[in-house]
C-alpha cells in the first residue's frame, strides 16, 4: 500500500489517514482515501482508457455539471497542476 501511498501524496489533499482498495472495478485499480481535508476516490487508471483527450474530456465535463450546481466528481490535479500522475517506477498497483 506504501506506493498507492506515495502517489496519493502528489495530490493536494492534506495528510494521509486511511487507504482502503476497492476491490469491485474491472478496468481501474480503485482506492478510498481519507484525508485531513475529506474523502476522495483514487484510481489506477487503465492505459487505453487515461489518454490525455479522455481526460480532457472528464474534466470538462465534471467542472461544467459542477457550475451547473449537479453533482459531479471532480477531477483534483496535481501538486504540478496535471490532470492525471504518471509515475513509470511505480507500475504494478494491479490490474490496469
Amino acid at each position: 500500500m506504501q506506493a498507492v501511498e506515495t502517489i496519493a501524496g502528489q495530490f493536494p489533499i492534506g495528510i494521509i489517514d486511511e487507504i482502503h482498495e476497492i476491490r469491485s472495478g474491472l478496468m481501474h485499480s480503485t482506492y478510498a482515501v481519507e484525508s485531513e481535508e475529506g474523502r476522495f476516490t483514487l484510481q489506477r487508471l487503465h492505459k487505453k482508457l487515461s489518454t490525455p483527450e479522455i481526460i480532457n474530456d472528464y474534466e470538462a465535463v465534471t467542472q461544467y455539471l459542477d457550475a451547473s450546481d449537479l453533482p459531479a466528481p471532480l477531477l483534483i490535479r496535481t501538486r504540478q497542476d496535471k490532470p492525471v500522475y504518471a509515475d513509470e517506477a511505480i507500475s504494478d498497483l494491479g490490474p490496469g
